[in-house]
C-alpha cells in the first residue's frame, strides 16, 4: 500500500502539485516522497524478516529463497517509481511482464525448495555453530 501511495504522490505532485493532492486523499497531507519511501523500505524488511522467520520453521531450504523475493518486492518498488504506474492500480498488476516473471521465478524457486533436502542447511538451526566436546578434560 505504501508502494501505491507513493506512487500516486509522485504522479499527483508533479502534475498538479500538492494542494490537489490534499484535496484528493486527506492523508495525503501528512505525507512526503521521502516519508513514503522510507515506510516502504521499512514495510519490506519487517515482512522480508517474519516471512524468513515463517520459512525457516517450516522448511529450512525455503532461507534459499528469500533472495528472489526481495527481487520481487524491488520490482513492485520500481514499478511504484514510474510515471503513472500500474502500482496505482493493483488490480491491473498481472498485467507487468517483469513483475510476473518475478513472480514466477520466485514460485518455481519455492517450489524446487519444496522437493530439495540439503541437510547441510539443518546446521543452521543449532544454538551453536561451534561444536562442544563435553567429553574433554581441562588441562590442568
Amino acid at each position: 500500500m505504501g508502494s501505491k501511495r507513493l506512487s500516486e504522490y509522485r504522479d499527483i505532485t508533479a502534475g498538479a502539485g500538492t494542494e490537489v493532492l490534499r484535496r484528493y486523499r486527506k492523508s495525503f497531507a501528512g505525507y512526503t516522497a521521502e516519508s513514503l519511501i522510507v515506510s516502504c523500505l521499512v514495510y519490506a524488511m519487517l515482512s522480508s524478516f517474519f516471512l524468513a522467520v515463517f520459512l525457516v520453521k517450516y522448511r529450512i531450504e525455503f532461507v534459499l529463497a528469500l533472495p528472489f523475493i526481495a527481487m520481487l518486492f524491488a520490482c513492485y518498488l520500481w514499478l511504484s517509481m514510474l510515471p503513472h504506474s500500474i502500482a496505482q492500480r493493483p488490480e491491473r498488476m498481472f498485467r507487468s511482464r517483469r513483475l510476473m516473471s518475478t513472480l514466477g521465478l520466485a514460485l518455481t524457486v519455492l517450489t524446487a525448495l519444496s522437493f530439495l533436502d540439503m541437510p547441510g542447511l539443518d546446521q543452521l538451526t543449532n544454538r551453536s555453530f561451534t561444536p562442544v566436546d563435553m567429553q574433554r578434560k581441562a588441562h590442568p
